[in-house]
């Protein structure tokens, strides 16, 4: 198979523990964008967060922000792509958010507001470097448009509340899942990591076939199923799911996941192989590596 697309999720898969992305994996996309590979940092992040590891990387293509919402052109912003959530279902959202008393970021014209200018939305800023605003009345953030609205609290709380919403929730056009466990996210039902990609599939002209995709959390399940060789982080949220979730997540006909409990430190990946493949950041570098090489010898995969 001849991939000519690669998408990978930013925190939890392309950056380590410092939040940094290591020269060997730098050196690795390089290599790959400079045999024709498309490669895309696909993130929950807006922009502003991902401006300075695009720089590192030194490659110019499309860029998906807010899960999917928004899609960039690396070389000049131009903004290819937009999707915001509808009014009604914003509202809801935000009202429901002050109800639970937790803590919205919400995302508007790429501005980041927040009910409460606490602790957690100064840390949550931290990765972006923007400076959050205190949310104005919901009519006037309505007027603007939101992209994206992410609540913060504690583990056991967001679990408790998804659980909830999952039951009563009255949104009509809303996806919503955990980012990380202390991470709610709302965005439209026309967005995920997937159709972000099939858009950018449709501009630049090649097909699921062609596609590879890298991701640890439940957002990044949609891009993982739709590529041809999908990749999960062992040590993400995929990497930690029940047997049953498993189950679902195998049921694909796009790509098999394995998720052996004992292994957390590396991804997984399959792509029509009997067996799992397990490995650390470095090695993962040269299964792409080895993707590429399809791009000048399709007989050499």
């Amino acid at each position: 198979m001849i991939y000519k697309f690669a998408a990978a999720d930013m925190d939890g898969t392309l950056l380590n523990d410092k939040n940094e992305i290591t020269p060997y994996t730098i050196e690795t996309i390089r290599q790959a964008a400079a045999q024709g590979l498309i490669f895309s940092i696909c993130t929950g992040r807006p922009i502003q967060g991902v401006e300075r590891y695009q720089k590192q990387l030194g490659i110019q293509g499309p860029v998906i922000t807010y899960n999917g919402a928004m899609i960039l052109d690396s070389a000049d912003g131009r903004v290819l792509y937009r999707q915001e959530l509808k009014a009604d279902d914003a509202r809801l959202i935000l009202e429901a958010g002050l109800n639970y008393d937790t803590t919205m970021c919400i995302w508007s014209d790429n501005r980041l507001y927040g009910n409460k200018l606490n602790d957690r939305i100064q840390e949550y800023s931290q990765a972006t470097k923007v400076t959050p605003l205190l949310m104005p009345s919901i009519n006037k953030l309505l007027a603007q448009g939101i992209t994206k609205i992410l609540w913060y609290d504690d583990v056991s709380q967001i679990q408790q509340i998804e659980k909830e919403l999952r039951k009563t929730a009255h949104f009509h056009n809303v996806t919503f899942c955990t980012s990380k466990p202390f991470y709610l996210e709302f965005f439209s039902s026309k967005v995920s990591k997937a159709a972000a990609i099939d858009c950018i599939g449709k501009l630049y002209d090649f097909t699921p076939a062609e596609t590879i995709a890298i991701g640890d959390g439940f957002n990044d399940l949609s891009m993982i199923r739709y590529a041809a060789l999908g990749v999960a982080m062992a040590n993400g949220l995929l990497g930690e799911v029940s047997p049953a979730m498993a189950g679902a997540v195998m049921a694909s006909d796009a790509v098999k996941i394995f998720l052996p409990p004992q292994k957390k430190c590396g991804f997984y990946f399959a792509c029509g192989k009997k067996e799992p493949l397990h490995a650390c950041l470095e090695e993962a570098m040269e299964i792409l590596k080895d993707a590429v090489q399809s791009l000048l010898d399709p007989s050499s995969l």
